[in-house]
């Protein structure tokens, strides 16, 4: 269950019932109210007050209110229609966490990661569209899906943490002839500069003004590489499980599977291309099994193609 201080979003019909007659006032009988305009630190007169007990879809009416006409000042009674659109502690699924924060907050939604974190297609796309960030606490869930893993790790982990994962250096050039030592300009005085500060977003440090000890950045650099050797290991298992199921129904059997494997086998290359330098001591015994038997299907494909154009 999500527990938010303020969950409900709506909005509420004022409709004057009595008074307000004088001739000449142009105010509206009827005003509508976003939930913003009661606020919400506003005791008795706040959205959610008003809409206690109430949930998504539903509304109610509250009677004989008291209150000031805007435009001629005099006494007038009008009736509350309140309508409640969205209700964050009823939501239940990860991809209902996700669209409330994407819809409705137009915002992170910390209240509901835990939710949406249940969801390997829900935690890659809150952290890719909603953070902009690595979404550290759907990371368990995103590991447990090929396709996902792989995106999460190329658009989201790479683009965060290029110092963890640096490429190839090109050589250096030639040491250039020694120079006469030039007299150094005298430096103005650097302005006091205010400190770091850490910025937390679901768990991860982001670099703006960010202050690490090296102990924090070894620390940092060896989680995002343990998460690219998870993943590339869940490809390498999943494609794996797909071949033995194959095989049990006798070679090339199940074909719409093998098509499949195919495009995580793609996916494996691609990670073997983008972070060589972690996948290389893990391409073991498995991943040449399943490379080989991948290999004979592409062959076999082809043939059978061939004879059947024939």
């Amino acid at each position: 269950m999500i527990k938010v201080k303020y969950p409900r979003r709506g909005f509420v019909v004022e409709e004057i019932v009595e008074g307000c007659k004088t001739e000449g006032c142009s105010a509206e009988k009827f005003v509508v109210h976003s939930w913003e305009h009661y606020g919400e630190d506003n005791g008795k007169e706040t959205f959610n007050y008003l809409t206690q007990d109430m949930t998504v879809d539903e509304s109610q009416t509250d009677v004989d209110n008291e209150g000031i006409c805007p435009k001629c000042q005099k006494p007038v009674i009008f009736d509350r229609h309140c309508v409640v659109t969205s209700d964050a502690n009823a939501l239940k699924t990860a991809f209902e966490a996700y669209y409330y924060a994407a819809n409705v907050l137009k915002a992170p939604f910390p209240e509901g990661e835990a939710l949406i974190a249940t969801d390997a297609q829900w935690s890659f796309i809150y952290a890719k569209d909603i953070l902009k960030a690595p979404f550290l606490l759907g990371e368990k869930a995103i590991a447990t899906d090929a396709k996902y893993s792989c995106n999460y790790a190329k658009e989201i982990l790479k683009k965060h943490y290029k110092d963890f994962f640096p490429e190839p250096q090109a050589p250096a050039p030639a040491t250039p002839e020694p120079q006469a030592p030039a007299t150094p300009e005298p430096q103005a005085t650097p302005e006091p500069q205010a400190p770091n500060s850490i910025n937390i977003v679901s768990g991860f440090y982001l670099k703006e003004k960010t202050s690490m000890s090296d102990k924090q950045k070894r620390k940092q650099k060896q989680k995002q590489k343990n998460v690219i050797k998870n993943t590339f290991l869940t490809l390498v298992y999943t494609l794996e499980e797909i071949i033995d199921y194959d095989q049990e129904g006798g070679t090339y059997h199940f074909v719409g599977s093998l098509f499949q494997a195919d495009n995580i086998l793609k996916s494996i290359h691609d990670l073997m291309e983008t972070f060589p330098n972690l996948t290389e001591d893990l391409a073991i015994q498995e991943y040449d099994e399943v490379k080989s038997y991948m290999d004979e299907y592409s062959k076999y494909r082809k043939e059978k193609q061939e004879n059947d154009d024939d």
